[in-house]
């Protein structure tokens, strides 16, 4: 059977963005990413070292320790990094035997089948300050969406500036008949960009800082009639507890 660098396997706690904000979930973070995102806050996912050091876990192993975690089967996110790296059609479908329901969180950038026999789809491009190519990102999330062939996603986008509101808004265009969720850009300290930060705020001015990014994004999607129909949102698990791993 096969194994999975698996990064943490956490819950139950609340998903903290996009179309299921605030349900109780539990999450499985696999190692491994395609992408390196100069902000992105799971380094212990996404750089080599930690990708290396992860622990390997077979389908009946990941579905015992989410068995083993309190709470009841309900939802349960695979997320990463990007899980779209590994083949999870087997653990998927053990999952919805189980009495889960299953989301997958990724960016976009690859196709795997097992992906339409998810209960959710969450795609997440980058926008600019990623300081990924914009190029590369726009013409593999056409190939994600012709892949989709119409089957029900939602977008979820995070803006920390006005160049990724810009952005946004392109993709809004395009992919008009997607549900989009803008995601105020949080500060998380570590990051891949800087995996050696140390962040000195307390949880208080962790969720003020977010909130106060939350306000500026509002009040310009507020006002703007082409993202009329978009939903504002800050990461609801940070409002509630920090940047603390594991929620």
């Amino acid at each position: 059977m096969s194994k999975f660098p698996v990064a943490e396997i956490f819950g139950p706690t609340v998903q903290g963005e996009g179309e299921l904000q605030g349900v109780p979930t539990h999450f499985v973070r696999f190692a491994g990413c395609d992408y390196k995102c100069d902000w992105c806050d799971t380094p212990h996912a996404v750089l080599a070292a930690a990708v290396r050091a992860a622990e390997r876990l077979d389908t009946v192993e990941i579905i015992e320790r989410v068995n083993g975690l309190a709470g009841w089967p309900g939802w349960v996110v695979l997320t990463g990094g990007n899980p779209v790296l590994h083949e999870l059609s087997g653990l998927v479908d053990a999952f919805q035997q189980n009495g889960y329901r299953v989301m997958v969180e990724t960016q976009g950038t690859r196709w795997k089948d097992w992906i339409s026999d998810c209960d959710s789809i969450c795609v997440s491009p980058k926008p600019p300050s990623s300081l990924m190519p914009m190029d590369k990102t726009e013409n593999q999330l056409a190939m994600f969406f012709d892949m989709l062939n119409g089957q029900a996603a939602f977008l979820k986008i995070v803006v920390f500036d006005q160049a990724d509101y810009e952005w946004a808004k392109q993709i809004h265009k395009q992919y008009f008949f997607a549900p989009m969720f803008l995601s105020a850009g949080n500060d998380a300290g570590k990051t891949v960009g800087n995996p050696s930060r140390v962040d000195n705020r307390n949880t208080q001015q962790v969720t003020q800082d977010l909130l106060n990014r939350a306000r500026w994004l509002t009040n310009r999607v507020m006002v703007d009639p082409n993202m009329r129909d978009v939903r504002v949102q800050a990461q609801y698990h940070v409002l509630l507890w920090g940047n603390e791993l594991g929620h």
